[in-house]
């Protein structure tokens, strides 16, 4: 998804993220943090929003 915005260089710019860390962010062993990923996933577009689960019924 990177390359179709330009790739990760431009992604890095926009992101202010280094290079290095966006290829190492989604590599296969790769860890981001939840606030690079949301950085990453605002710069293309993506809204990710959380909601409350729906209350889970209790084992009697």
């Amino acid at each position: 998804m990177a390359e179709a915005h330009g790739g990760i260089g431009s992604l890095a710019k926009v992101t202010k993220l280094k290079r290095q860390s966006i290829y190492r962010m989604f590599s296969e062993r790769g860890n981001p943090t939840v606030s690079s990923l949301l950085t990453v996933l605002q710069a293309l577009g993506i809204e990710v929003s959380f909601s409350p689960q729906q209350k889970l019924k209790r084992a009697a």
